[in-house]
């Protein structure tokens, strides 16, 4: 497997977590490596708006340590901890 299709693999048990937390690691725009620790499904703290970014794309999360909302580039992510399960990229 390519590190995209290991990366989208990834995003797909990010994406089948249910709500629960996970841990990600990934690597940002600007090349540096961010690790986080977030969950799916959050609403509580949208006030309006529009989607920017591409669902296909990106994944957005909620991370409860920055009380923010962030965008997970589906094609970066390099390891994900997830329902008891520890993936990471094949490199």
């Amino acid at each position: 497997m390519t590190r995209n299709n290991s990366s989208r693999a990834l995003a797909n048990l990010i994406e089948n977590s249910d709500g629960k937390f996970f841990h990600v690691s990934f690597v940002k725009k600007d090349g540096t490596v961010r690790e986080m620790t977030a969950r799916l499904g959050v609403k509580k703290y949208l006030r309006g708006g529009k989607k920017t970014v591409s669902e296909d794309q990106y994944i957005t999360v909620y991370e409860p340590s920055s009380a923010s909302y962030k965008n997970v580039n589906r094609d970066s992510i390099l390891s994900v901890r997830a329902c008891g399960i520890e993936a990471v990229v094949a490199r």
